[in-house]
């Protein structure tokens, strides 16, 4: 029923749109047929016309792009029970948490499973969203599943890749002890992280700790000291700390709610990002049993706050969930003048060079043209380039993997840019024409 509601609903938008501009239409071909001047009265009703039309398109484009994603399905797909639409990030950092969201259209239970166990369930007619941390590295495929007693309606992979994240660097400044303090510490030592901390302990006293990296001398903060380092977490922020961040320092600055003059949120200072957060008690949630909340809480501020470092070259593909025997593009950014060439290679050790071509319009843009012959993971790099992972599925059994944006709205876009222009056009004819300049 919902899934019958929401195709209701846009019906209804779009015959609203459909009618207000079929309205505007007439208003302006009326205003048009009754103007003194008959000059030029085919051209102008012609341009009114496209202009009219061109909105209408416009409207419902817009309207196709607030819909929620949802996959293209075949007819046989539409009339049997089962997945309809899901997505999911195909890559996360580690430590966040992978959300995996989408519809069925049968009363059921929907199961994610990984790592030979249930990781997240969920009963549900139509929208569910399910969640879990990944407690791996590097690549996995799970299995999201829509059961019904013992029977399985349907089934279908959810490959994700978890990215070990970058080990920052990390200066802990702490104007007095607490267990806020102690416990990040900890664990920014336990997930690798190098870690020193200064607190003040009384006047002029304070308590060093060092992790996973050398000790030094924390006693003055210049800026020396502060670029051996890729993020301070503070509880204030002197002038030095300023000048740092305009250099590129992340600065995650926690603040009294009471007596914080500045909103938070984060912001860009010159080159460095600075993330200012109310003063809280996380470590509550590490002695309530959550710890993975509390990693995924802290590896996200790391990441906002350090930002990530630029990359020379990076792949992107189309469609998004590619399948066996079918054509995809490999879509490399890459500056320089020299032209680059693509090596593909499947899970069992076989290498396929992928010729790219140069995009007539922007010059940092290659593409190439790829059939994949087998299902799983692969990789995509170029000679002396980093390698990038992406999976393909079996033929014919990826039909409910929704795209958020990279998929069925891409599509719509070139449309989207021509019914602007002919608009555009119009509008820009009917008031030169109005204005005389056209004779």
């Amino acid at each position: 029923m919902g899934y019958r509601n929401f195709i209701l609903n846009m019906s209804i938008h779009n015959d609203i749109v459909l009618g207000l501009c079929g309205l505007l239409l007439c208003f302006l071909v009326w205003k048009e047929v009754r103007r003194v001047r008959r000059a030029w009265l085919p051209a102008r009703l012609l341009a009114t016309v496209l202009a009219t039309g061109s909105l209408a398109g416009l409207g419902l484009s817009w309207l196709e792009g607030t819909r929620p994603p949802v996959a293209a399905l075949s007819k046989e797909k539409e009339k049997a029970a089962g997945i309809l639409s899901v997505d999911w990030p195909r890559e996360i950092m580690e430590g966040q948490r992978l959300r995996v969201q989408g519809r069925v259209m049968e009363m059921g239970r929907v199961v994610l499973m990984g790592l030979g166990g249930v990781l997240d369930s969920a009963k549900t007619d139509s929208l569910f969203e399910l969640s879990t941390v990944p407690a791996h590295r590097g690549r996995a495929v799970y299995r999201l599943a829509l059961v019904n007693g013992n029977d399985t309606i349907d089934k279908m992979d959810i490959p994700v890749l978890v990215d070990t994240a970058p080990r920052l660097r990390v200066l802990v400044l702490a104007s007095a002890p607490g267990p806020e303090n102690t416990f990040l510490i900890s664990w920014l030592a336990q997930k690798g992280y190098g870690v020193a901390s200064r607190v003040a302990v009384s006047r002029g006293r304070y308590a060093n700790s060092f992790a996973n990296m050398a000790e030094r001398s924390l006693s003055e903060l210049t800026i020396p000291l502060l670029s051996a380092f890729d993020l301070v977490i503070t509880d204030s922020m002197p002038a030095i700390l300023q000048q740092a961040t305009e250099k590129g320092l992340g600065v995650i600055i926690r603040v009294d709610s009471a007596s914080q003059r500045q909103p938070a949120g984060l912001s860009l200072h010159g080159m460095g990002r600075q993330l200012v957060l109310f003063q809280d008690t996380s470590f509550s949630w590490v002695l309530s049993g959550r710890q993975s909340d509390y990693s995924e809480y802290w590896a996200g501020l790391l990441q906002r706050a350090a930002g990530r470092q630029p990359v020379d070259e990076k792949w992107s593909w189309s469609p998004r969930c590619p399948s066996v025997g079918e054509p995809m593009v490999l879509i490399l950014q890459k500056a320089g003048a020299q032209i680059p060439q693509g090596f593909v290679e499947t899970a069992d050790g076989l290498q396929t060079s992928c010729y790219l071509a140069e995009d007539m319009t922007l010059p940092f843009i290659w593409r190439g043209s790829y059939w994949p012959r087998a299902s799983g993971w692969h990789t995509v790099h170029t000679s002396g380039g980093d390698t990038t992972w992406w999976y393909v599925w079996p033929q014919k059994s990826h039909r409910a993997v929704a795209s958020k944006v990279g998929g069925m709205r891409e599509a719509g876009m070139g449309g989207s840019v021509w019914l602007f222009a002919v608009f555009l056009l119009s509008v820009i004819f009917l008031w030169i024409e109005k204005s005389r300049l056209v004779i």
